[in-house]
């Protein structure tokens, strides 16, 4: 008993790692996965478990299937869930817990610390709507359409060192079906040629395109400040400050819950340790996103879910709170201010905001939203690393009710 394999390595081990009993030169020292192990195999006998009752069916459970489908699991993998999970529990009524990130050591205050939930109760999507394959799919919140060249090498690259490219601002505010506006507070767009169905996708050259688009609050004294900066600044290698991730926080607990705190979910300060450091103002990113991972150990998603949501400032500041459906925000009289539509719609991710709402709010506050774009036109295939690329950065101003262009640089580089 000694190890239970994956389930020792990969489930065990990191949990029990959090909790320390104490230091050894200076160095903190976690509980002792050999003494877990003997004390959850004799839990697991006195739950019950012997091979005479159930031997035979444990060893024949799974025999016909592949073991990442954990449609049904052995009696005896449950019993070792149930004693870890009370172990666990003892350990945590007695013993601080080291911080993986800074090895600091605190008191317990729940499982979000040492990654041990599960399933998000509060999350009912299995998966979200977006694309597998990186193939733009055109939407109400997407509804630019890039024009891909004719399919032969000379075209590609004609295509990609032309410096024309759709114009961006067409994702920034859109409309959906009932003629409401909105703002895209951050957004991931991708187009390619299609592979013929007898082509392979990784062998074949196929001319791309994607932008992102994200978007900062700023302060209105700081906005000529930050214009002159942005003049003189790329955002090309994706170094400029982005909005904190949710992992293992529950959807239904954004952002009020204490495993939703951060320490990065305040304004950037220019001169600030880390991506802050290289700003020319302070600001806002106004997105987050959450994540939750799918586990392989139940079937609440059928694969890792993500999605976009507002960032802790706007929604304390609009007094929104999570609707309880997919990733949707509301304000005080229910009406939807804030969502990414991938939870149950088909096309890329984005958060919208309501155009409305949003620049009444902004009008009320000394605050302007700014965009930042970055892009690149490249060719897949088997020699994409000698293919000519074209990459763009580009700022704007929410100026009114439109985009207002403050730079935009579009760079080539060529084949050796």
């Amino acid at each position: 008993m000694s190890s239970m394999g994956d389930f020792h390595r990969y489930i065990m081990e990191p949990r029990l790692d959090s909790f320390v009993l104490g230091e050894k030169n200076g160095i903190p020292e976690s509980y002792p996965l050999d003494r877990a192990a003997r004390w959850m195999f004799s839990e697991v006998v006195k739950l019950g478990w012997t091979p005479e009752r159930f031997g035979d069916f444990d060893n024949s459970v799974n025999y016909y299937r592949a073991r990442s489908e954990h449609l049904t699991e052995r009696i005896g993998k449950k019993y070792q869930w149930i004693a870890l999970h009370k172990l666990l529990g003892i350990l945590s009524d007695h013993l601080p817990v080291v911080l993986w990130w800074n090895r600091a050591s605190e008191p317990y205050d729940g499982p979000w610390q040492i990654g041990g939930r599960d399933i998000d109760p509060s999350l009912l999507l299995s998966n979200t709507k977006r694309p597998e394959a990186l193939i733009h799919e055109e939407s109400w919140w997407a509804p630019m359409q890039a024009q891909l060249p004719a399919a032969n090498a000379e075209s590609r690259q004609e295509w990609v060192l032309d410096h024309r490219v759709p114009d961006p601002t067409e994702l920034m505010i859109v409309v959906d079906t009932n003629r409401k506006s909105w703002l895209t507070a951050e957004g991931y767009y991708h187009w390619e040629e299609a592979v013929p169905p007898e082509g392979d996708r990784w062998q074949s050259e196929r001319a791309a395109l994607w932008y992102q688009v994200r978007s900062y609050l700023i302060r209105d004294q700081d906005l000529d400040k930050f214009s002159a900066w942005a003049q003189s600044t790329s955002w090309l290698g994706r170094w400029m400050p982005e909005g904190g991730e949710y992992r293992g926080v529950f959807l239904g607990e954004v952002p009020w819950h204490p495993a939703a705190e951060s320490e990065a979910s305040g304004w950037l300060e220019p001169g600030t340790e880390g991506r802050g450091n290289q700003l020319g103002v302070a600001m806002l990113p106004t997105s987050w996103s959450y994540h939750w991972e799918a586990s392989g150990f139940d079937r609440s998603v059928e694969q890792g879910v993500w999605g976009l949501v507002p960032c802790p400032q706007l929604i304390q500041a609009l007094d929104l709170h999570w609707s309880g459906n997919g990733f949707r925000f509301v304000g005080p009289a229910g009406s939807l201010v804030a969502f990414d539509p991938t939870a149950d719609s088909s096309g890329p991710h984005a958060l919208l905001l309501d155009q409305e709402t949003f620049s009444t709010w902004l009008a009320q506050r000394d605050y302007s939203l700014v965009w930042t774009l970055l892009g690149e036109k490249l060719i897949h295939g088997p020699d994409v690393q000698r293919s000519p690329r074209l990459y763009v950065s580009a700022t704007y101003l929410l100026d009114g009710d439109k985009p207002k262009e403050i730079t935009f640089l579009s760079t080539g580089t060529y084949p050796r």
